[in-house]
């Protein structure tokens, strides 16, 4: 992925003289902050580990880490600026892989898993169900998810996985709902270990990292991903079991892989899948996630969204020509406190024109319905929040943003 803004000129560390210089890979014709590219095999040291080697431009080192897809293929990657000179050509950078690491450079993505460790279940008979009491919370990054949890039994922090970068923060419920919410970010500072906490549910409130700001209902939430029975997003919402882990907690890019077993994604136990697996990656300076499916077997019907907010308005634009299309909304659709005052927030699912077989619409959802290729499926979903640092605050930024971006994905 690539994406956008942080200033490298505070970063530096004491190297070793021995350095093995390259170009960084890039083909675009436009200035860019905060590129993520990935390091070419043949500039690689004989000698190269992650944890002993770094990238150095002038006097900034910069990290280099370790990302595994969904299939399990390796890569390293950095992270640079790409500028133009004052004609306004590209100026691609020269950079030197060097022994050293990257200890001053801030973390600017972060993923967790964390739920309640050394309490009990027990049957809430208010509820009807069984609730999770006492213990602390731990972080534990890996979850085979009780057969006894339930909808705000009190076991999972904030009720599923969490994710964030510099910009924004996400998390999906790990339970029959599996839609995607937002955290909005007032700070570039990871924020996630500190909500949900104490108390439990304070993310609904203004903190001064942010807050809660999605209503997600009954829908996919933005970029929850469903199966789409001709009338409605179908979401997760009869499975066998679900196992989740954080797969990076890096300082450029983080990820959330989970397994969904037996999924009944038609209402009918003749349709069940034995496996899905999900692949959420989120890179520093970016506020798109970008979500990789990987299917056992063949469906048709894959569907992700945005939920309906009557004060969001909905826009998209089918790229014929490109590869990539989106559908959005903009407008004063975030939670707020007070709550009588939403905030202007803008949501996108970003997609390859290629895999598209629909856009259509539910009662809850904004819907695109795509096509897997080879059991597999990739797209992009994100949040933009005016009250983020520079934030988004008119339709026409939001559209000029999704243009751009659109360009850079890939």
């Amino acid at each position: 992925m690539k994406h956008f803004i942080l200033s490298l000129s505070l970063i530096t560390l004491a190297i070793s003289a021995t350095a093995q210089r390259f170009e960084i890979p890039y083909s675009g014709t436009t200035a860019i902050a905060d590129y993520i590219y990935e390091l070419p095999r043949n500039v690689l040291p004989a000698d190269f580990d992650v944890n002993t080697h770094a990238i150095q431009h002038g006097s900034i080192i910069l990290p280099i880490e370790r990302s595994v897809d969904i299939f399990g293929s390796e890569t390293f990657i950095s992270i640079m600026d790409i500028t133009t000179d004052r004609r306004g050509r590209v100026v691609i950078p020269t950079v030197s892989i060097v022994r050293g690491q990257a200890t001053d450079y801030p973390k600017r993505t972060y993923a967790e898993i964390t739920h309640k460790t050394g309490g009990r279940w027990a049957r809430n008979p208010r509820r009807r169900q069984l609730d999770y009491v006492g213990g602390e919370w731990t972080k534990t990054n890996f979850i085979r998810v009780p057969d006894e949890d339930n909808v705000n039994s009190g076991f999972v922090k904030y009720e599923g996985p969490g994710w964030e970068s510099d910009k924004v923060g996400y998390r999906f419920y790990l339970d029959w709902r599996n839609a995607t919410d937002i955290f909005g970010k007032k700070t570039p500072e990871m924020s996630l270990h500190r909500a949900g906490v104490d108390p439990r549910e304070s993310y609904h409130e203004m903190q001064d990292w942010g807050m809660d700001i999605l209503k997600v209902g009954n829908a996919v939430g933005v970029g929850g991903f469903a199966f789409w029975t001709g009338e409605r997003a179908y979401r997760m919402e009869i499975y066998d079991s679900l196992i989740s882990q954080v797969t990076a907690d890096g300082k450029l890019r983080s990820q959330v892989k989970t397994y969904y077993h037996g999924w009944d994604h038609n209402n009918s136990r003749t349709n069940k899948v034995d496996r899905l697996t999900s692949l959420i990656s989120i890179d520093a300076g970016s506020r798109a996630s970008y979500q990789q499916l990987l299917l056992s077997h063949p469906i048709d019907n894959i569907c992700t969204g945005i939920v309906k907010d009557p004060d969001g308005e909905y826009f998209e634009h089918i790229n014929e020509s490109g590869e990539w299309s989106y559908i959005a909304t903009f407008g004063k659709q975030a939670l707020n406190d007070p709550a009588d005052y939403k905030l202007n927030l803008g949501m996108a699912v970003l997609f390859r024109t290629g895999n598209l077989r629909e856009v259509t619409s539910d009662n809850n959802n904004w819907v695109v319905v795509l096509n897997p290729e080879n059991l597999f499926l990739d797209y992009y979903y994100l949040g933009a929040w005016e009250l983020e640092p520079n934030g988004i605050k008119t339709k026409d930024d939001f559209i000029n943003y999704l243009n751009e971006l659109t360009k850079t994905l890939r």
